[in-house]
Formats: C-alpha cells, structure tokens, sequence
C-alpha cells in the first residue's frame, strides 16, 4: 500500500511540474507576443500596410472575375431564349466587331512602329549632322591653330632677320669707328712731318 501511494504521489508530483512547465512557456509565449506588439516599427506597420493593400487588390481581382463569369452566364442564358437565326446573325455582328477591332489594333501597331522608325531615322540623322559638325569644327579648330603656328613662325623669322640686321649694323658701325681711328694717325703724323719741313 505505502509503495502504492509512494507511486502515486511521484505521478501527482510529475504531473505538477508539467503543469508548471506548460504555465512557463504559455508566460514566454505571451509575453513574447507583448514584447512583439510593443516592438512594431513604422516599417512594419508600412508592410502590414502593403500586405493589407495586396489582400484588398485579391478581392477586387476576385471579384471582378466573378463579374465577368456572371455576365458571360447571363449572356449565354440571354442567347437561349434567342431563335436561331438572330443567334447567327449576333454572332457575325460579334465577328465582325472582332474582325474591326483586331483591324485598328493592327492599324495602330503599324502606325506606332512607323513613328518609331521615323523617330529612330530622325535621332539617326541629328545624330550624323552632330557628328559632321564635330568634324567641321575640329577641322576649323585644326585650321585656325596650324594658321597660329604659323603666324608664330612667321614673326620669329622676322625677329631673327631684325636681330640679324641689327647685328650687321652694329659690325658695321664698330668696323667704321675702327678705321677712322686708324687714319686719324697717318694724317696728323704727315701734317707734322710738313712743319717740319717748313
């Protein structure tokens, strides 16, 4: 009986904890759900925004669908009670309709890739004129600096021709001095030698 009831309180004790533990992670859980409500960024309350949006978009798509379904099952329902002939005279009035739309369709797809070609024949020549200008410039550009270059080469030579003709004037001039220096001499030499054969 004692191990009986030893067993028993053992089981009761077991079952106690279990219950203590449970209790603990039911406590974390709640208060990680507190910490998470307490923790809630902008970002977040944005995202939830966008998810809210997303969900809503869902409905309207869903909805629609079901419109569009509606509306076909009404239709079809609508061409039951029609007689034959008017249902085949519908359906070339619908084929027709077809035919014109898938006609426009075709016609504004060409227009709008010969606006693109236009456009791109267009770009394609501004984009030749710019370049020919380029080359036009370049080469004016070109011409204009060898004309510089010239005109600098020109005006050196003239520099040089200046230098040279005043280097030959100042030889000229010194060569000049250098002689009268020397004739002075001999003429006031023989004026003496004459006075004294006086």
């Amino acid at each position: 009986m004692k191990t009986k009831e030893k067993v028993q309180d053992k089981t009761k004790e077991k079952k106690k904890e279990k219950k203590k533990e449970k209790e603990k992670v039911k406590d974390k859980e709640k208060s990680k759900d507190k910490n998470k409500k307490e923790k809630v960024t902008p970002k977040d309350k944005e995202k939830d925004k966008e998810k809210e949006k997303d969900k809503q978009k869902v409905t309207i798509r869903e909805k629609e669908k079901e419109k569009m379904f509606l509306q076909e099952k009404s239709k079809e329902k609508e061409m039951d009670k029609i007689p034959q002939k008017e249902k085949h005279a519908l359906k070339d009035q619908t084929q027709y309709k077809d035919i014109e739309k898938q006609k426009v369709k075709e016609i504004r797809e060409k227009k709008g890739r010969e606006e693109g070609v236009k456009k791109d024949k267009q770009s394609q020549k501004e984009k030749y004129f710019e370049k020919k200008d380029e080359k036009e410039n370049k080469k004016h550009h070109d011409k204009d600096i060898e004309q510089e270059i010239k005109k600098e080469k020109e005006k050196h030579k003239e520099k040089e021709k200046i230098s040279i003709i005043e280097k030959d004037k100042h030889s000229a001039s010194s060569q000049s001095i250098q002689t009268q220096v020397s004739d002075t001499p001999h003429s006031y030499s023989k004026s003496t030698d004459s006075n004294k054969k006086h």
